[in-house]
């Protein structure tokens, strides 16, 4: 199926003040609907387009945009930088595209709203902005399988809120980021499959990793005990036996299941 990719015409008078359309595997072919830009532009709150063939140039739909699911689909070309001006926005899935270009660096000072932001499974390459200034509200964070490089930004420490980050099978150089252990909240952390290397103990900071249940650090270079750096990882769930993470608390929906791996470190 292709939807028309001119305006719409609905006649019924509560068109306009749509606010949610889910569209999510109805094998939907062609370029990114631009209509629903144009006829819900101040109202459209949730737009799943997940699980279909869209291809082409991706648009962002509306300003006033909460949720924006695209994942599973074939589009091209950048991030827009428009996606910086979703003042509103808590998730964003843009996973299993074929997206390329630069990471967004306005999201450096922007998405103080952002929850759930997901680039996974592109082609997006460059280095992440030296500065998050305002991701006090981020809980997960998945850039895996992309191309990006360089070291990771000490300032993603501020966000002191995350509980899930996955950059796995990039190629950041970097040491061991230890700061990421004062993250108070995060329970999943994968690095796997990068140029990560050094020591993973730090005998200067006590405490580090408060809730972290899992993590990968496979296909690095990395040394060093890592049984006293990620004590918390001891307190297994005792009725289930298990490490587990389910994703957000607020959005159960969303959920994660990775499997622990320290081989090949």
């Amino acid at each position: 199926m292709i939807l028309p990719d001119e305006h719409v015409n609905l006649t019924s008078t509560g068109s306009q003040a749509l606010s949610i359309l889910y569209l999510s595997g109805c094998n939907i072919q062609g370029t990114f609907p631009t209509w629903i830009h144009k006829m819900w532009k101040d109202s459209l709150e949730d737009l799943d387009l997940s699980h279909n063939s869209f291809t082409g140039p991706l648009h962002i739909p509306s300003l006033a945009t909460k949720w924006f699911l695209a994942s599973n689909n074939k589009f091209t070309g950048p991030i827009p930088a428009s996606i910086c001006n979703l003042t509103e926005v808590q998730i964003i899935d843009l996973s299993n595209n074929r997206l390329s270009g630069d990471f967004p660096h306005c999201l450096g000072s922007a998405g103080s709203s952002f929850v759930l932001l997901d680039f996974s499974s592109n082609n997006i390459h460059g280095n992440l902005p030296k500065s998050f200034r305002n991701c006090m509200s981020w809980e997960s964070l998945d850039l895996s399988d992309n191309r990006l490089q360089g070291s990771l930004p000490k300032s993603l420490g501020d966000c002191t809120n995350l509980q899930f980050l996955n950059i796995k099978s990039n190629n950041f150089k970097d040491r061991f980021p230890h700061w990421l252990g004062t993250l108070p909240l995060l329970q999943v952390l994968d690095l796997s499959s990068n140029k990560f290397y050094g020591h993973i103990t730090n005998s200067e900071v006590d405490n580090l990793f408060p809730l972290l249940q899992i993590i990968d650090l496979s296909n690095n270079n990395f040394s060093g005990n890592i049984a006293t750096t990620f004590k918390a990882m001891m307190n297994i769930d005792g009725s289930s036996g298990q490490l587990q993470y389910l994703g957000p608390v607020n959005y159960p929906l969303l959920s994660y299941s990775i499997m622990l791996t320290i081989e090949g470190c």
